[in-house]
This record gives C-alpha cells, structure tokens and sequence, in this order.
C-alpha cells in the first residue's frame, strides 16, 4: 500500500462512521441535558427563537478568538441593518502588543473593547448592547455568565471566573459611555437568532471558523419547560472519533491537551497545523519533500501554515509547488493530503449535525436547517461541497430533511437580536 493511500484510510469516514457520530452525539445531547457524563457542556442560553416584533437600533460587541467587533445595528420587520461597525485584531502586526496572552489582564482586554465601542458611540447617545462571547461560560440568565475557560489559545488572566458582561460594563463606565451591557450569547446562539429572524425551519446554529461549536433549539429545556436555545460547546465532543497520530501529535502540542477534540479535527485554527504536522512528519521520514527546506524555513513553527494556505493548496497545484520548490508528482501528493484533512472534518461536523437533529426529530417528520457562519464553511476550498455530501450520504432518502444555509456575520447581528429581544420582554 503506498503512502497517499494509507493516509487516505485513517482519514476516511465512511458512512457508517459518521452515522455512529450522529448516534453518538444524540446520545451525548441527551447524558447532558439530563445532569449525566457526556463531552457536551449543554448550557442554557435563556434566550428563545425572536419572535418577528424585535425593533430598535443596538449595539453588539463579538470577541469570535482572533478579533473584535463592534457593530450598531437598526432592527424592524425582521430586517437587521448595519449602520456602523470598527473591527480590529488582538495582536498588532508588528507584534508590539497582544491581547491574548497571560500577560494581558482583564481590565486591559476590555478595556480595549471599551475603546472601540467608544468610535462608534456619539456624545449624549444612549445604547443597550449584545454581547457575543464565543467562549464556553456558565449562564444563570441572559445577562449574568462566568467564563469556564479560555480556548482558541487565548490565555488573558483575571477573566476565568468572572462575568464578561460586568467586566464589560466596567470597562464602559471607566469610559464615560452610557451603552449598558443586557445580554450575552454565544456565537452560535447568534447565528441561530440571526437565522430565525428569516427562516422559519432554523432550529440549529453552529460555526465553521477560528473555532467550532454548535447549538439548537430545545423543544423543551429542562429547568425552564420552555423553549430555550442550548450552546452544546460541541468542541469539546470527544467519543468514539478517528484520531490519528497526527491528531495526537496536535493535540499534545496544544495549550489545552485532551480538551476540544472535536474543534482540532474540524477548525479553522488547527486545520492548517494538522496538515503542517502531517508534511513535517513525512518529510522527516524520507517520505515527502525530499529537499524540504522550504518547508522547515516557512512552516518550521507551530500554527505557521495558516487554514488559508490549505484552501489555497487543495485549489491550486503550482501554488504548491512554487511554495514548496517541489515537483509536480509531491505537490500533487501535498493537495491530497489537504483534501484529505478537510474532507474528514466536513464529514465528521455532518454527523454531528446528524445527530442533533434526530434528538430534535428522531422520525426526521420536519424540515430544519442548520444556519452556518465562520471562514472554514464559507471559504475552505471543498468545504461545504463535502459537508452536503456527508448529509446526503448519511440520511439517504431523508436527505433534503436538513439543510445547512450560509449566515453572515451571524456572531454580530445576533447579538443585536439578543439585545433586543430583551427589550421586547
């Protein structure tokens, strides 16, 4: 058996594997939901499906791992408009500061969102605000979370523990700004509340980019008996998967070992080291790249090839090969092996999808679409291609039971949603 063809065994998911995913996840939705062991944190968001009457001009703030956001939205006749937004990264380019590190305190980290709510907000002008904060948090209502914990490799101290809207809140006060913090939510619950605005059959919300989580709508929750959307933290969801070495390898190297399994099989932050590991490993073998001084001189570090970079790899062989100063016949190899990483993690994000939606309708009677935002879905070559495959596949004659749409900028608005929604009750 050659090399290109091992590797395509271990990471292949067949269909059957991602059935017993689906399986498997149904049955951690449920262990979870009812207090008992499971990888899933199944966190109550507090927040329900907007009901169409939401209406008014808010402001979101979205920490999604990389940047901020700070956006002002108009929200009437289930139409959000944007009216202003200011972004920026957490490490400047030239490196002379980062927000990311342990060396950064919670007072500077919000301070610094403060500061950019600040551009946008007028003398005089009076906002509530939606937070969005993609990190998993122990909620107790809409308003009130206490971060668990930092992932995404972002490690700021004195935050764990805290609530990040009242940190927020200090931060604004610190600014003399009168924008009140009155919801925070998930990425994912974003997304959903952005989609349900517009499609009626939107029961779940997940995200495909810098990280991976998911999240739906319970019929029925247990501590309310209501309708509540669930933030799973599916990154997290570890059973039965295919790991390979190179999983391994990743996952050791990583700042949090034997957490967020899911999310470094599936991510924009870890899909790019996972095939940088591969072709390290095999050019340190003898096996690939034979002259592999290109690859130990850009791609020597960790996190050094960007998810960018393996899109790029799987849609154009001669990029590889002029990246690589390699031949023909090992760039071709180099693309495989990247399709070969991301076709798994389409499948794989598939059959939890899969599973989700069979805890929701275990007869699959309904329609129900899974609103998608993140880069790895919308701009990973092949992504989303392998994604409907893995359900079309997997489902059979049901497959047009589920569908995944595309939200932008889900993480921003929804938090504007959220916001308002609160005002409504």
């Amino acid at each position: 058996m050659d090399l290109l063809q091992s590797l395509a065994n271990e990471f292949a998911v067949s269909t059957d594997k991602m059935n017993e995913v689906a399986q498997n996840f149904k049955k951690a939705i449920e262990n979870g939901l009812k207090g008992g062991k499971s990888p899933l944190l199944m966190m109550p968001s507090y927040i329900g499906k907007p009901s169409g009457e939401e209406s008014g001009t808010f402001l979101a703030v979205d920490m999604g791992g990389t940047n901020v956001r700070v956006a002002k939205f108009s929200i009437k006749d289930r139409k959000i408009t944007k009216i202003a937004e200011v972004s920026s990264g957490l490490r400047s380019n030239d490196g002379t500061w980062d927000y990311t590190t342990s060396k950064t305190t919670a007072e500077e980290l919000f301070d610094f969102f403060a500061g950019k709510i600040a551009q946008i907000v007028g003398p005089g002008e009076k906002y509530l605000l939606g937070h969005t904060f993609s990190f998993p948090t122990k909620q107790t209502d809409i308003n009130t979370a206490t971060l668990l914990m930092w992932m995404k490799e972002i490690s700021v101290t004195g935050a764990v523990g805290k609530n990040p809207n009242q940190l927020l809140l200090e931060a604004l006060k610190r600014k003399k700004l009168d924008v009140k913090p009155c919801a925070i939510i998930n990425d994912t619950v974003g997304t959903l509340l952005v989609a349900a605005c517009q499609y009626a059959d939107a029961d779940i919300g997940t995200i495909l980019g810098t990280g991976h989580n998911t999240c739906y709508a319970e019929p029925s929750h247990p501590v309310t008996g209501k309708p509540m959307i669930v933030n799973m933290e599916s990154a997290n969801f570890d059973w039965e998967l295919p790991f390979t070495e190179y999983d391994n390898l990743l996952d050791a190297a990583s700042n949090k070992p034997g957490g967020a399994r899911l999310e470094k099989m599936v991510s924009g932050v870890y899909l790019g080291e996972l095939v940088r590991i591969i072709l390290s490993r095999l050019a340190s073998q003898g096996s690939l790249l034979k002259d592999n001084s290109k690859l130990k001189s850009t791609y020597s570090e960790k996190n050094s090839l960007p998810s960018k970079e393996v899109s790029e790899f799987i849609r154009n062989r001669n990029y590889i090969e002029l990246t690589f100063d390699c031949s023909p016949k090992e760039a071709e190899m180099i693309q495989n092996i990247s399709a070969m990483v991301i076709k798994r993690g389409a499948r794989l994000a598939a059959g939890t999808y899969i599973g989700t939606v069979l805890h929701i309708d275990p007869e699959l009677r309904n329609q129900h679409m899974v609103a998608v935002d993140g880069s790895i879905y919308e701009k990973m070559t092949g992504f989303k291609e392998e994604l409907r495959r893995g359900l079309d596949e997997a489902l059979g004659n049901k497959a047009d039971k589920i569908r995944a749409q595309l939200v932008k900028d889900g993480s921003g608005a929804g938090a504007a949603v959220a916001a308002a929604m609160v005002t409504e009750n």
